[in-house]
């Protein structure tokens, strides 16, 4: 994560986390500021300027007389507060450093903890990096002691909250909180019975993901940023940062092949600095060779219009830096419009319905998929798939659904492809149905 020391492999993760982190448009509180603030740098962007939005300044505005960080009603907490600091940190923001760690510390109960086994560890994220000075390093300590204290004898993770069971989520947060600080979460000192925090979390790992009994997506996310932490030896809080330096070179990635008339395309762009260490690129201007084949608005979406070849370019506004693109749009072959259900009710039938038109003289196949999954645990609990091959210009709906369970809560996506051998997509998007309200 990040863009410390990148090259190469960096590009794929880039446009990952660019496509999946998703910026709060109407921040209402200093948490959503600092989580945008940490996802734009992560994701290679500028936070100080990103669709001409500053997230950073009005962060660092909010710090009040006590050195907090208030913006919204419920943004008095340890958390808020030690994410609204790592979030300043990242970006090189000027801030009142010595009122915010007073204002940090002043969470901090007689026990050592800030509020929980979570939140300790959180805020020793945040201030491990001034574990230097005196105090903190006091606070530190007594974080450390009540850590300990909370471990559990047997499992060597946290119980906590009330439940029966071990907490992936308090194990990752606190070996992030351990690595940041210098401490070793494998190490004698926190194993328990044999055990220690890192096999508490391992528990929840299943195959290439992390899962408890109600969720995978953030757990996973977590664990994998525990495990990264634990990997280098450091806490990723402390090493990603904002990288100034001067774009020198563009780089535009999310095109591999032939796309067709109707279809879009996400374009996305990665600017590298002249020791090829990847920077934000600024505010980019989009334009394309041929607007009536392939149309780029100024977020870099492009729609196919008809059939031809046309360059996509971006270049970094007020600058001759630019990148460009060879872009083919091939003849659309097969039209489609979804008509099934929207929604699903618990005992109720769910119809997945799909009117498709072949335009083209040759046999084409379509396959339409429906699968049912548990929301709480994510798994996919039952399928149907149905398959045609299309003679040419013909006209046909596919059909295909089951019976939902009477009980729990659930949700639906259609998926259509040509087969299920080759896999590719027909339909643009999943359709994605959900629980009636």
């Amino acid at each position: 994560m990040g863009y410390l020391h990148t090259s190469g492999s960096h590009e794929d993760d880039l446009k990952t986390i660019q496509l999946k982190f998703k910026v709060n448009e109407s921040p209402e509180s200093a948490s959503e500021y600092a989580k945008n603030i940490m996802g734009l740098i992560a994701s290679g962007q500028n936070p100080y300027s990103y669709k001409g939005i500053d997230y950073v300044t009005p962060l660092r505005l909010s710090q009040n007389a006590e050195g907090k960080f208030i913006i919204g009603k419920n943004d008095n907490y340890p958390t808020t507060m030690a994410y609204s600091m790592m979030a300043l940190d990242m970006s090189n923001a000027p801030y009142d450093t010595d009122k915010a760690l007073s204002g940090l510390m002043s969470y901090q109960a007689g026990t050592g903890s800030f509020g929980g086994v979570d939140e300790t560890g959180m805020v020793l994220s945040a201030l491990s990096k001034y574990k230097n000075r005196t105090e903190i390093d006091a606070a530190i300590g007594k974080a450390l002691n009540y850590l300990h204290s909370e471990q559990d004898e047997s499992t060597g993770g946290f119980i906590v909250w009330g439940s029966e069971s071990e907490n992936p989520y308090s194990a990752s947060a606190v070996i992030q909180g351990l690595v940041s600080v210098g401490e070793n979460p494998e190490s004698e000192e926190w194993t328990k019975n044999d055990k220690n925090i890192l096999d508490s979390l391992m528990k929840y790992f299943k195959g290439d993901h992390f899962e408890d009994s109600s969720e995978k997506d953030m757990i996973t996310e977590q664990g994998f940023m525990a495990l990264a932490d634990m990997y280098r030896g450091k806490s990723m809080f402390n090493e990603i940062r904002l990288n100034t330096a001067m774009p020198v070179k563009l780089v535009i990635n999310g095109y591999d092949g032939v796309i067709r008339e109707g279809d879009t395309v996400n374009l996305n762009v990665v600017a590298y600095d002249k020791d090829n260490n990847i920077v934000p690129a600024g505010e980019l201007i989009w334009s394309s060779s041929q607007e009536d084949v392939a149309a780029a608005d100024n977020q870099g979406k492009v729609t196919a219009k008809k059939p031809g070849e046309a360059v996509i370019t971006a270049s970094i506004k007020d600058t001759e830096i630019s990148a460009s693109l060879a872009i083919t749009v091939a003849q659309k072959e097969i039209n489609v419009e979804y008509i099934g259900d929207i929604t699903i009710k618990n005992g109720k039938q769910v119809t997945t319905k799909v009117a498709i038109e072949n335009l083209t003289e040759k046999i084409s196949p379509a396959t339409l998929i429906i699968a049912l999954y548990d929301n709480n645990s994510g798994r996919m609990i039952n399928y149907s798939v149905i398959s045609k091959d299309l003679a040419g210009k013909e006209k046909l709906e596919l059909s295909a659904g089951f019976l939902v369970p009477d009980t729990g809560s659930y949700s639906v996506k259609a998926f259509l492809w040509d087969d299920l051998e080759n896999q590719n997509v027909i339909m643009n998007e999943y359709v994605d149905i959900k629980p009636a309200a």
